[in-house]
């Protein structure tokens, strides 16, 4: 069959369908398709036929959005840069949301010499781009969220901390001074006879005993994280924020189940029912059609019920659930309280136990006799270590107070 040229309306309406579709593609997130809230099926009613024949569309209006969420918002400014799960997230999403926004080529032959080739451009596929794209900056909050939240409860500290350590190792090296001297009041007092050899031995083992608590008390502390590892954020805000993204998350979920089964597509089409004799350019070779799918439990009421009893159940396992990680920060708490108790407790017992001590060594000083020469060194020995002990108690306790305040109000 010789060539013919292009001359019927329908042919040049499906030329300008396929020409629309491919234009529409390469447009950034299918603006043409796509409401000013980026979602084109969200708000159609397709209803029985009306009284001229044809399908009638109407408003459907949005169900209730489930709270705690909130409108999606982009990614933290100070933090997006700084994960590499975030920046997988939003690249992923990308990559997924090419491919959606792009139109469909078919095409078929068979052995009779019947061919038929389509482009078609589905909206739904569009609002499921804007979908993907949007919950992977959810999925970003969300993992914020969560790691701020392991962070507290893993950097936390219940005893003594990198701060109390770093305090008793400071309280040590700031007495070396004094062991020094101490160490050559022992070796003067072995010299007089005022002690035994023995008696000189054990505190010199123990004023070096001392300076290696020092050391392992700043080794301690560098191992420890600190409080500039933490978020600045409260773990009530981190845990809002983990609920807020959840609920979100449920929203894109619902808004995808739509989308899934709610379509409306645009279709351009070429067909030749014979190819050996050439390609067939008639009017009855091109084709266009609009065309709606819908199931009908998309717009039951009874499914955005269960949707919202879905969140509602999901929101009181994250706050209360065991072992989750809002859960865990509360046992956190708790423990941090008690841990705050046991360390003025043994805060209150080294006051005292210094307060004795010193009394003990003015009470030995004052009574300048050989045989109490080596209580005299004892007790000075002893004032310098309950002096680094105590340090590292009041520096733990400072930092614990300040990680319970956060674990409560930030």
């Amino acid at each position: 069959m010789p060539i013919m040229p292009p001359s019927s309306s329908s042919r040049k309406a499906a030329l300008l369908a396929m020409t629309a579709l491919l234009s529409m593609a390469g447009c950034s997130g299918g603006s043409h398709l796509i409401s000013a809230k980026q979602d084109f099926l969200s708000p159609l009613r397709l209803t029985p036929v009306a009284d001229n024949g044809e399908t009638e569309i109407k408003s459907l209006p949005l169900r209730p959005r489930i709270e705690p969420a909130a409108d999606v918002q982009a990614m933290p400014k100070e933090e997006d840069h700084q994960s590499a799960w975030c920046e997988h997230f939003k690249e992923d999403a990308a990559a997924e949301a090419t491919i959606l926004r792009s139109p469909t080529l078919a095409g078929s032959l068979d052995d009779t010499g019947k061919s038929r080739l389509n482009l078609r451009l589905d909206a739904s596929s569009f609002t499921k781009a804007n979908i993907i794209e949007k919950s992977a900056l959810i999925k970003c909050r969300k993992y914020l969220a969560e790691t701020g939240l392991q962070k507290l409860v893993f950097v936390s500290p219940q005893n003594l901390t990198a701060a109390g350590f770093r305090a008793k190792a400071d309280a040590i090296f700031a007495q070396k001074g004094e062991l020094a001297k101490l160490r050559r009041q022992i070796e003067k007092a072995l010299a007089d006879g005022s002690i035994d050899r023995e008696k000189a031995a054990a505190i010199l083992v123990l004023s070096d005993r001392l300076l290696a608590e020092g050391n392992n008390a700043k080794s301690q502390a560098d191992r420890r994280f600190n409080e500039h590892l933490l978020s600045s954020k409260s773990a009530e805000r981190l845990s809002e924020e983990l609920l807020v993204a959840e609920a979100d998350m449920d929203e894109m979920t619902s808004r995808m189940r739509t989308a899934d089964n709610l379509d409306v597509s645009v279709q351009a089409g070429w067909g030749d029912n014979n190819l050996d004799n050439g390609f067939d350019t008639s009017s009855q070779a091109f084709s266009g059609k609009v065309s709606f799918s819908m199931r009908l439990g998309a717009i039951n009421p009874r499914r955005f019920e269960h949707e919202a009893k879905s969140t509602a159940f999901k929101q009181d396992a994250i706050r209360h659930a065991e072992g989750g990680v809002v859960w865990q920060i509360g046992v956190l708490r708790r423990a941090h309280e008690r841990a705050i108790a046991g360390l003025e407790e043994a805060e209150v017992k080294l006051d005292f136990a210094m307060k004795e001590a010193r009394h003990l060594l003015a009470v030995l000083g004052s009574v300048p006799q050989p045989e109490f020469e080596g209580a005299r060194l004892n007790a000075r020995y002893e004032i310098m270590k309950l002096t680094a002990d105590r340090a590292g108690i009041v520096g733990s306790l400072a930092e614990i107070r300040t990680n319970l305040n956060r674990l409560k109000n930030g």
